[in-house]
């Protein structure tokens, strides 16, 4: 099947690339901050993939923030070596980790698919937070059927 899905996928255009980044950030982006376009997950490849369509769209890497989510029984400088290596940026660019209290309760496990927190992926610009808005707001006015509120932030 990974086969049949690669095949299927084949080479992705300049277009398909900006569109899936649209997709993307309609499901898993912050709307509600004007002039700053935010990422958040907990996937590495999501986010280097979010980073290059970042890229794509002429934003350099040096304009790119990160704001980890992690919990308070997490090694903080692991984290940020783990973000900072897998993501290659620098430290530098990392703002201070926002520290969650831990409870050791069992039925959270975060160790297997939240073990280095989230990481929240953010550029500040206006112009590209007003392109995705208005992107996402096209597909949405074409293929959703009409009568559906224009997503804004408040």
């Amino acid at each position: 099947m990974k086969a049949k899905a690669q095949k299927l996928i084949g080479t992705l255009s300049d277009r398909e690339i900006f569109l899936s980044g649209l997709f993307l950030y309609w499901a898993e982006g912050a709307k509600a901050s004007p002039g700053a376009v935010h990422l958040t997950n907990t996937d590495p490849a999501m986010l280097c993939f979010f980073m290059r369509w970042f890229e794509k769209q002429g934003i350099h890497r040096s304009c790119m923030r990160i704001h980890l989510h992690l919990y308070a029984d997490m090694d903080v400088k692991e984290k940020i070596n783990f973000w900072s290596n897998v993501l290659q940026m620098p430290k530098s660019a990392f703002r201070k980790p926002y520290i969650k209290n831990s409870f050791h309760d069992k039925r959270r496990n975060y160790k297997g698919r939240f073990g280095h927190g989230t990481c929240n992926l953010i550029v500040y610009n206006r112009d590209l937070y007003e392109l995705v808005m208005m992107g996402i707001e096209g597909i949405r006015e074409q293929y959703s059927g009409g009568g559906f509120p224009v997503m804004r932030a408040v």
